[in-house]
C-alpha cells in the first residue's frame, strides 16, 4: 500500500483577523452582515439554537441584557448567512457550557443543513483547569476549535493567538478580544497593529451591531455602533488589499496555521 504523507506545513506569511459575533442576534443579519459584505468580509456567528428556534429557555433579556431587544435570527436567517459564506458556529442550545447542551446545539444546526466547525463558550469560561475535559467534548463532536474571551493572564496584545502551526490543545483554547459599547476603534486598531507586527491572529468578539435608532442602542455594554463597525471594516479591507492581513473565518484560520487545505 502506498504511504500517504501528511501535507507540508506552510505558514501563511500574513497575520490574520477574525470577526466573531455571539448569540445569533437579529442585528447580525440586518446590520453587521450588510456592512461586512460591502467590504468583502466574511464573519463568524455563534448560534444559540434554542433561542433561534424557540425551543430553549428564553435568552433575552434576563441573561442577555437589553441590547438584544430585536430578538434572535430565524432559522432561515442562519441558513442564508451560511449560504452567503459566513461561518455559523455553536454557542449552546440554551447558552450553556454543558456537554449535552453543546451536542444538542451542533445536532440542531446540522439538521438545518448548516455544518458546524467550532464552538464559542458562553460566559468565556475556558480555563486551564477545565480545558482538558472540554476539549475531548469538542473533538468527539468533530469540532475544530473553541473560542473564549480573554484568557486569564493574557490581556491586550498578548491576547492575540501566536501565529504558527498549533498543537490541538490551542485550537480548543482560542482567546479573543472583547468589543463593548465604549471600545474605541483606535484601541482595536492598536491590537491588530500588534498582531501585524508579531505575525499573530487577532480574534474580535462582538455582540450587537446597532444604529442609533435601533431598539437596544445604548441599553447596555453588549453593543457596538454601526458607524464604528463600518469604520473598522473599511480599514480592515484596506489592510487586506495591501496584503498586511488576511481576514478569515475560524475554520479557514485553523486550516491555514496548520498548513492544511481550506475546507468547503
Amino acid at each position: 500500500m502506498k504511504e500517504i504523507k501528511a501535507p507540508k506545513r506552510l505558514i501563511y506569511p500574513v497575520p490574520m483577523v477574525t470577526l466573531s459575533f455571539d448569540d445569533a442576534r437579529k442585528d447580525f443579519y440586518t446590520v453587521a452582515v450588510p456592512i461586512m459584505e460591502k467590504y468583502g468580509i466574511r464573519g463568524v456567528c455563534h448560534v444559540i439554537t434554542g433561542w433561534v428556534d424557540g425551543t430553549g429557555v428564553a435568552f433575552a433579556p434576563t441573561t442577555g441584557g437589553t441590547a438584544d431587544l430585536q430578538g434572535p435570527m430565524s432559522v432561515a436567517d442562519v441558513q442564508d448567512c451560511f449560504a452567503r459564506g459566513h461561518e455559523m458556529s455553536a454557542h449552546g442550545h440554551e447558552h450553556s457550557n454543558t456537554q449535552e447542551d453543546i451536542a444538542l446545539c451542533v445536532q440542531k444546526m446540522n439538521s438545518w443543513g448548516v455544518p458546524v466547525y467550532g464552538f464559542a463558550t458562553p460566559g468565556s469560561v475556558l480555563t486551564l483547569a477545565n480545558h482538558w475535559i472540554r476539549k475531548k467534548w469538542y473533538s468527539d463532536l468533530g469540532l475544530l476549535y473553541a473560542r473564549s474571551n480573554n484568557i486569564i493572564g493574557r490581556v491586550g496584545a498578548k491576547n492575540n493567538v501566536p501565529y504558527a502551526p498549533t498543537h490541538p490543545f490551542y485550537n480548543y483554547f482560542l482567546p479573543s478580544i472583547g468589543i463593548y459599547s465604549t471600545t474605541d476603534v483606535s484601541y482595536i486598531q492598536s491590537m491588530i497593529n500588534a498582531a501585524i507586527t508579531d505575525k499573530k491572529w487577532c480574534i474580535l468578539m462582538l455582540h450587537s451591531i446597532l444604529n442609533p435608532d435601533d431598539a437596544g442602542y445604548g441599553a447596555d455594554s453588549w453593543f457596538w455602533s454601526a458607524d464604528n463597525f463600518e469604520q473598522l471594516c473599511e480599514w480592515l479591507a484596506d489592510l487586506q488589499t495591501q496584503n498586511q492581513i488576511r481576514i478569515v473565518t475560524f475554520k479557514d484560520g485553523i486550516q491555514l496555521i496548520n498548513g492544511l487545505p481550506l475546507l468547503d
